[in-house]
């Protein structure tokens, strides 16, 4: 195991509790944060040089986490709900229904 990988790996280890606590406090949803969570951890990781040097690594997490939440909650916001009796094709032929 490389340097860089033991300290994050040590990292992950001493603050993802702590981290969890906090995402959970500031999204109410625990299930949620555990998502939130690994994927902020998996941010860290592939950014790790930048996020060992932040001055709180740990506060850096915590809003990775509640940041892609918020991102997320944009992305649905934007989203426009079809009618019933719309079609809806998916996959490779998607148009294909509109060529008959």
């Amino acid at each position: 195991m490389g340097h860089e990988q033991a300290q994050f790996a040590e990292f992950y280890r001493v603050h993802r509790a702590a981290c969890m606590r906090a995402v959970v406090a500031g999204t109410g949803d625990r299930e949620g944060a555990e998502d939130l969570v690994a994927e902020a951890f998996t941010r860290a990781w592939m950014s790790w040089r930048k996020v060992s040097r932040h001055p709180a690594p740990q506060a850096w997490v915590v809003r990775t986490a509640l940041n892609v939440r918020v991102s997320a909650w944009r992305r649905r916001r934007r989203e426009v709900a079809l009618a019933d009796g719309h079609d809806v094709a998916v996959g490779p032929d998607a148009g294909a229904w509109m060529r008959r």
